[in-house]
């Protein structure tokens, strides 16, 4: 499994350049690869995708909100945790079931890798 046999690869969308920036340092810090990007469109162009071990969304991003990205990523086999960062909660339970865990915004240091962590654990056990 790629996600435990090596660096974990992550996808973070985070639409704010500088957060995005530092939310990258500070995950890369914590021993995971991440690939970032500012919207939905640009993580979907993304190659590769099978390797990818969990995403982090920012649900403000301007061209679709966090459970339709989600749910492209979906619609291309790709079955891995994610992980949902808003600043107000879903409007409907449907997100909360089809996230792994949803964050309030902003949520960063420990409480994030301590969430990707746990997230990317439990999918492999499941395996």
């Amino acid at each position: 499994d790629p996600c435990i046999d090596r660096r974990p690869q992550i996808i973070l969308v985070q639409v704010d350049a500088e957060r995005r920036r530092t939310m990258q340092l500070m995950l890369q810090g914590s021993g995971f690869d991440v690939r970032a990007f500012s919207c939905g469109r640009d993580a979907l162009a993304k190659q590769a995708i099978q390797e990818t071990c969990c995403l982090v969304i920012d649900d403000g991003m301007p061209d679709m909100n966090g459970s339709e990205l989600l749910r492209r990523f979906r619609e291309r086999g790709w079955l891995r945790p994610a992980i949902l960062l808003t600043a107000t909660p879903p409007p409907c339970t449907c997100a909360a079931q089809d996230f792994s865990i949803i964050l309030r915004k902003p949520a960063g240091g420990s409480i994030l890798v301590d969430a990707l962590n746990g997230a990317i654990r439990a999918y492999s056990l499941r395996q």
